[in-house]
This record gives structure tokens, C-alpha cells and sequence, in this order.
């Protein structure tokens, strides 16, 4: 794929996710037009409404994926700082939803730093100290 094609692809997943999650009755034309493309090459790529979507949600698992695995939870020392009377999983579903909001809201936060932030604000709590 040229690597403008690429761009526009990316544009339209950015821009489907967000106004799909503002309005999830948003129309294929309403995406194109916020992406700044042609509601053709929209189409081109994506033949429905249900297609384009799909991809929407592939692209936001696959950047939640790469947050995490960026974010080096696996390698840091940090399951025998929690404690251990909650159940199964609790733990990492907490840090990788915290992850996954630090790596993607807060643009300057790399994913490093995001999995710092979360184990921090998980065992300090986030009031003054």
C-alpha cells in the first residue's frame, strides 16, 4: 500500500473510532468527510458500515496490544507489590486498562511512562501525599 493511501486508512480509523464513540449511528460519509477524504476511497476500502467498523475495533485492539506489550508489564517486579486478596486478574486488568488510558489519552506519555504512572497511581493512590 503507497504510504499516502496508509495515511488516509489511518485517518479513517482515527476519525471512525472517535465519532463512532461519540454516535454510534455515525454514517460512513460523516467519517469521510471528518477525515478529510473521499467518501470513494472510504468505500474502496471498506465495502459497509459493518466492515469499516470491524476495522475500527481491530485497529484499537491492535494499538491497545502494542501499548502493552510497550509498556514492559511483563518484565517489571511488580505482582509482589499488590496484594493478593483479589481475585484472579483483577490486578493486571486494572494496569492494562490504566495503561492502555495513559498511552492513549495523554498523548505526550509514552508507554513506558504509562505503565509507571499506573503502578504508581495503583499503589500510592492519586491523592497528595
Amino acid at each position: 500500500m503507497r504510504a499516502d493511501a496508509a495515511r488516509n486508512i489511518e485517518k479513517v480509523l482515527r476519525t471512525g473510532a472517535r465519532l463512532l464513540a461519540q454516535d454510534p449511528t455515525t454514517t460512513i460519509a460523516a467519517i469521510a468527510v471528518a477525515a478529510e477524504v473521499d467518501r470513494r476511497t472510504v468505500y474502496r476500502r471498506f465495502d459497509s458500515r459493518e466492515t469499516l467498523l470491524a476495522a475500527v475495533y481491530e485497529a484499537r485492539l491492535d494499538a491497545v496490544g502494542k501499548a502493552i506489550a510497550a509498556a514492559r508489564l511483563t518484565e517489571a517486579p511488580v505482582a509482589g507489590l499488590f496484594r493478593d486478596d483479589f481475585p484472579e486478574g483483577w490486578i493486571q486488568a486494572l494496569l492494562i486498562h490504566t495503561v492502555n488510558v495513559a498511552a492513549h489519552e495523554f498523548p505526550g506519555i509514552d508507554a513506558a511512562q504509562a505503565a509507571d504512572f499506573a503502578v504508581d497511581s495503583l499503589l500510592r493512590g492519586t491523592g497528595r501525599t
